[in-house]
This record gives structure tokens, sequence and C-alpha cells, in this order.
């Protein structure tokens, strides 16, 4: 029967150190201790032979070997050792932010996992090590296979080139007519499979500087295309066949000779499309290869972007590219709790590499420019540019002013996953209070999870957070109890509420974590939580009002054959007089502040979409956008608004979302869409301009101050919460960006 208990004491924050009061504290951590790691386990069976983490060192340590503890199975990569490019900058040392992997077994012993306390205790050892100041955890889906034993040749003299483009994504087709150079190799000089699942068959190799995953070189690429060709031509799907494809280790019948299968992380390229097929494309494919797919007449609205705006001598299209295709059994699911270990990998393994490989000129042995994209994202976070990821990418953009990283936007404000809540302050020696409903929907896979993120300088012991799940009890959490959690019988858990005043995400900010087991029976879900409304309630004692700002961290299925729901926030209250059900929903559910969670790093670059193919198009409806500036007082000036830097086309028009770029195959065409494909076309105008001698702080330095002023559409953002000007009136969209490409 459904009971509330008290959470058992943490393992990871032990009571005789003082539960390491005052570090920041990792909720996501404290709810795979709470669930017995169950959240962890690919298809509920074991853990995989690591966990992955991103860790922060502290001011007192000198480099990561004050991090690392051999005995405890812990490890950094060794690329981290390596000292920041210090391009521009001062000279830089080790940098703060890194990866790190905690092993799950013995060692010599793979495949025994330890008791979950012995588990607890390892990450205990690393979080009451001085000299880390952070760690949070990276979620893993897949298990892990034997690492590659051969590393990558030595490269015995860099090439020239202009500038590198760096791409991180999934879904890598590197024997496309598009990608090739002008004598029929591939551009991409490097593709880095993170897959912790794919054997590690030849031509496969070790990536430099890490233990996981498997490596494609120029070389390989060739020879497998010569290998795949068929009448003169390279048969593509052939060729990624004969790259990807495996023999079955473990056929059915013991009599059978082994099979070839493709394994899921790469069957990606077995369709016509694919989402790095896409970014590629954008980013980096000439105009003409294209063109001549175009059918004759073909209206402007359905011909391909670039084919439109790439100008004369294109470096991006022709200069070498270098891919980290993300693991499969992660991206297709859409929470974003799992991104920053692997993208901070793949930035730092493009950036090595690049520098390796190539030189603007090698008589000075100049470094080259190198401009990554990273078109994934999530929803939840605290939207405020100091999670560790971000931080992490501003590092290494002031360490090296010839790196520049463009990020998608996200695509978030069609959604309800963003809610404010103003909380009135204690009146009458009564709490004022705010509700907020939460509708989690059935046959949801996987976890549910909402932040609620406080202002700067909140005193918890003035406030309450309160849950009422669907037929079931009440959470609550506040200044004195900082952990609830609700469990069917002694071992099934619900629920959990968690409070703590300081967190990994941020750096001055408090959360709260609301964390639901998934609504669908599965392996390790014997009794799955309610689907339906949760009501949620926060209390404030203050004599100041309190903003309370929430996020829903969906974890659904994204590339299955069935699209799963997802869980989002409506208002309880019910309509007053006069009012339209959407103004209600309004005062609680947001539409800015929805830019991506990864999308608010200062240094990094943020990229809208836009509608049409001119530039005076409407923003795309999906585009996130930043907080609205404060309503002003009466009689004072408006407050400034935030704006991204920049925006790309996305969308042909209204009635034709998306636009036509190549496949996976020279024959294929798909139609692509999101702030994911304005993002590459961003990087192409930054690998140009960079390819030109432009450091990437003159090229943010020359953008426009505020976005050009264009007509608004009717709808604009189709939210009664935001003021919408006249039709017809000049208006500089919030979720536009200063410069518009092309």
């Amino acid at each position: 029967m459904p009971i509330l208990t008290t959470p058992p004491a943490s393992a990871l924050w032990p009571p005789a150190t003082g539960g390491h009061a005052g570090l920041p504290r990792d909720p996501y951590l404290r709810w795979a201790e709470l669930s017995d790691w169950r959240n962890l386990k690919p298809g509920g069976r074991q853990l995989p032979a690591q966990l992955s983490f991103v860790v922060e060192r502290s001011a007192a340590s000198a480099n990561w070997n004050d991090v690392r503890s051999s005995p405890f199975g812990v490890s950094v990569p060794p690329a981290y050792d390596q000292p920041l490019p210090a391009i521009g900058a001062a000279a830089g040392g080790p940098s703060h932010f890194a990866t790190l992997r905690i092993a799950t077994s013995l060692p010599g012993a793979p495949g025994s996992t330890l008791p979950s306390a012995a588990i607890a205790a390892r990450i205990a050892s690393v979080l009451a090590n001085p000299k880390v100041a952070r760690l949070q955890l990276g979620y893993p889906r897949g298990a892990a296979v034997e690492a590659v034993s051969r590393p990558l040749p030595p490269v015995p003299v860099p090439e020239p080139a202009d500038v590198v483009l760096g791409i991180i994504d999934y879904g890598c087709p590197f024997a496309h007519s598009q990608l090739l150079d002008m004598h029929g190799a591939p551009r991409v000089a490097v593709l880095w499979q993170q897959s912790t699942r794919d054997p590690a068959d030849a031509p496969w190799q070790a990536p430099s500087g890490f233990a996981h995953g498997r490596v494609l070189d120029r070389p390989a690429m060739a020879a497998l295309m010569a290998a795949s060709t068929r009448a003169g031509r390279v048969d593509e799907l052939l060729c990624y066949e004969n790259a990807f494809a495996v023999l079955d280790r473990e056929p059915e019948d013991p009599l059978s000779p082994p099979r070839r299968q493709w394994l899921k992380p790469s069957r990606v390229l077995l369709a016509r499309a694919s989402h790095g097929s896409g970014v590629l494309a954008m980013a980096a494919a000439p105009a003409a290869a294209l063109t001549t797919h175009v059918a004759p007449g073909l209206p402007v609205a359905e011909q391909p972007v670039y084919a439109l705006y790439a100008p004369p001598g294109d470096a991006a299209s022709v200069c070498p590219l270098i891919m980290v295709d993300l693991p499969r059994e992660q991206s297709e699911v859409s929470s974003g709790r799992w991104l920053p270990v692997n993208a901070l990998d793949g930035m730092r393994f493009i950036l090595t590499e690049a520098r390796k490989r190539f030189v603007v000129s090698p008589a000075a042995a100049e470094p080259v420019p190198v401009v990554i994209n990273l078109s994934s994202g999530a929803h939840a976070g605290a939207h405020a540019g100091q999670a560790m990821f971000e931080r992490a990418m501003d590092e290494l953009l002031l360490a090296d002013e010839r790196l520049a990283i463009t990020l998608a936007a996200g695509n978030s404000r069609r959604i309800d996953t963003h809610a404010e809540l103003t909380v009135p302050p204690a009146a009458a020696g009564l709490p004022g209070r705010a509700e907020l409903g939460l509708s989690v929907p059935p046959a949801q896979a996987f976890d549910t999870c909402v932040e609620f993120w406080l202002p700067p300088g909140t005193d918890l012991r003035t406030l309450a957070f309160e849950v009422q799940a669907p037929g079931g009890p009440v959470l609550r959490v506040d200044g004195a109890q900082a952990e609830d959690e609700w469990r069917i019988g002694t071992d099934q858990l619900m629920a959990a509420l968690l409070l703590y005043p300081v967190v990994a995400q941020a750096t001055d900010r408090s959360m709260a974590l609301l964390c639901i087991w998934g609504t669908t029976s599965s392996r390790t879900r014997r009794s799955p939580a309610p689907a339906g409304p949760w009501h949620i309630t926060v209390s404030n004692r203050a004599a100041q009002p309190l903003a309370v700002s929430a996020w829903i961290e969906n974890d659904e299925v994204i590339f299955g054959r069935v699209r799963t729901q997802v869980a989002r926030f409506f208002n309880p209250a019910r309509c007053g007089p006069g009012e339209e059900p959407a103004q209600v929903a309004a005062r609680v559910v947001r539409r800015d502040d929805t830019l991506s969670n990864i999308a608010t790093a200062t240094q990094a670059l943020a990229v809208a979409a836009y509608q049409g193919r001119r530039d005076q198009g409407p923003v795309s409806r999906y585009s996130g956008m930043p907080r609205l500036g404060a309503a002003a007082a009466p009689g004072a000036p408006a407050p400034p608004l935030a704006w991204l830097p920049l925006a790309a086309a996305a969308d042909a028009g209204l009635s034709h979302p998306g636009v036509r770029v190549a496949g996976n195959r020279g024959a294929a065409l798909q139609r692509f869409n999101g702030t994911s494909a304005a993002a590459p076309q961003a990087a192409r105008y930054l690998a140009n301009a960079m390819a030109a001698g432009a450091t990437r702080p003159a090229i943010v330095a020359g953008l426009p101050a505020t976005p050009v002023a264009l007509p608004a559409p009717p709808d604009w953002l189709q939210h009664p919460a935001e003021p919408a000007p006249p039709t017809g009136t000049p208006f500089s969209h919030p979720a536009d960006g200063r410069l518009r490409l092309p």
C-alpha cells in the first residue's frame, strides 16, 4: 500500500562528515541512490561498467591528478591533462572542468557489479575530496564493451587548412558526395563514435586521450569507400554496412555461422536521412553539390537554403571536418541529463585533433581556427549560465579566441514545460500560497523530473513545497526537512521531493527537485507511479513575494516507433469572469525564458530560427527565447530585453516547415527544421569569417546591438502573457538574433 517514508540517510553525504554541509549536491544523484541505482541500469539488468560525471576542480587543486583515485576506480581522461590553448589570452594550465568515471566493479572482475553501498562509497570519496568543487551525474544508457586497444597512428605532418569545422551530433554519412574533397576523398578527418556498445573491430581504433568509443580516421574511411565501389561509384549503403555492421557474437543457433547485423547505434544510417546528415549539410555542404538534385523550376521556398546564400570562396564547403557521433542509445532519449559528459568530451576531442592535424601556415605553425556546432540540449536547468558544462565552454572560449561554439537555441516555446510562480508574501500571520498543476501522462517509460529554481539569496526557512500525488499522499519539504519520498510497500520507490540550498547545477541559487517514477510497468517498476494531475503548492512565510521558476525534464524516447507523451504544466485555478482558459494558463505557463539549458553560456553563440527565404521573415514559433524584462514601474523607461546573437532561416515559410537538405545518401533529400537547422548555418558563417582572419571576439564585437525592427506578424507569440504589438508595427523580437543569416 502507498506509504510516506523517511528517506534513509545518504551514504553520499555521510552524517559523520557533517553531510558535506555547504557543498554542492546533485539532486539527481540522490534520486539515483534512493532508487537503488535502478534508473541507471540499461534495461533494468545491471549498472554499466562505469558511471560518468562532469567534475569541477577546486581552487586548492593543482591538476587532475589531485582528483584521480585508482584504488576507488576514479579516472579522468588523459585528454584533460593538456593545458588550455591560451590563444589570445593569458597562459593557461589544465582546465577546471572535465569528465570523470567511477568504475562499478573491482579491477580484473568486469561484469561483477559492486554492491550499492560500495558504489555510493566510491562516489562519496570523490565528493569528500577537498580538491573537488562540484560533481554532477551523467546518465548512462548502455552497457560498455571492451575498450579498443589499437590507438590512432601519429600525425606525421599537419596539413594546411584555413578553418576546421567540428560537429557533435549523431549519424555521419562520411561517404556522401557533398562531404568529399576535390579528389573524391572524405573531408571528415576523424569520426569518433562515442557509443559504449559497439565492439572494436578493425578498422576502428582508439580515440586519443579517451578510453571509450571507437574512431575512424580518413585513411580508414577512404579504404572502406574503395572496398565498396561498384561500377566505378561508391555504394554508400554498402560502405556504411562494411563500416558499422559487425558479426553477431552470440547467434541463436550455435551450429549456424556468425551473421552480420547492424548495431542499434548505427542503424540511423540505414534510413534515408538523419539528424547528423542535416546538420553536416547545413554547415559544410557546397551549394553546387545539391543544386544538381533540384528539379528545374522548383519554387524558391523549396530550394536549399545554402544554395541561395553560400558565398563565393565558401571556406566552410571545402574545409576539413571532425565529427563526434553521440551515443545513439542516449541521443534517442530527449532528456539532456546525459549530454554534458559526451558533449564536453567531444569538444576537447575536436579541439585537440584539429590542432594536431591542421595548421594555417606550416612554416609558422599558426593554430587553425576551429568552429564547433552542437544542435542538442534540454529544457530543465538554472538558465543562468552557471551549469558546469556552460562554464566549461566559457573556459575554453575565453582561453582561445580562434575557437567558436554555436548552439541551438532550443525548440521549447510551443510546449508547456516552463512555468513561473509568484508566491505572495505572508499576510495576517498566514503564509502566501501559489499553486501549479503537473499533468503526468500514462505509459511514461522513464522518470518525470521537475526542477524548481529559487532566486539567489532565498531563505529556505521561509518556504515549503508540497506535492499531492493522484490518489496518493502529500510530499513536503522545507528548510527543516530537505527530503521526502513515497514508496509502495518497503522498496518500490514512487516519487521523491528534494530541496537543497546548494546544488551542482548552479552556483548562487537553490533548487527543489520532484522525481516521479515511470507510469508504466517495466523490469524495474513492478508498480508504476500514477498518471494524471499532480498538484504542487508553494508556501511563503517571508515578508516579500517569492519568484519560483520551474522546468520539466521530459525523459522520453523520441526515435521509437511510438512517440510517447510528455508531462506538462497547467494552472489549476478556475477561469474568472470573462477570462479565457489561455489567459488562466498564461498566469503560470510561460513562453519566455525557454532557451535550451546550455544556451545561456556567456561565450557560446546561441542561434534562433526564423521562417522564410528572406531575413524579414517571422521568428519560428518553436524557437526558444530569453527571459523577458520585468515590467517597468509607471513612468519609468522599459527595461532592456536580451537578444540572441544570431538567427538563421530554418523554415521555408508558414506553410512549409523545414528546409530541404541532403540526406544520408547522394540521391536522398530530407526536410530539416528546428533551431538544430539554424545553428549549423551560424557555424558556416563563423567558419567563413574566421578563415578570412577574423577572431571570435572581433566577430562578436561587430554584431548589431539589437535586432533590426521588423513588422510583427499577427500571431507574434500567441500567448497572453507576452505583450503583442499591433499588427504591422516594427518590433524587435526577443526570440530573434541580433544578426540574421543570410
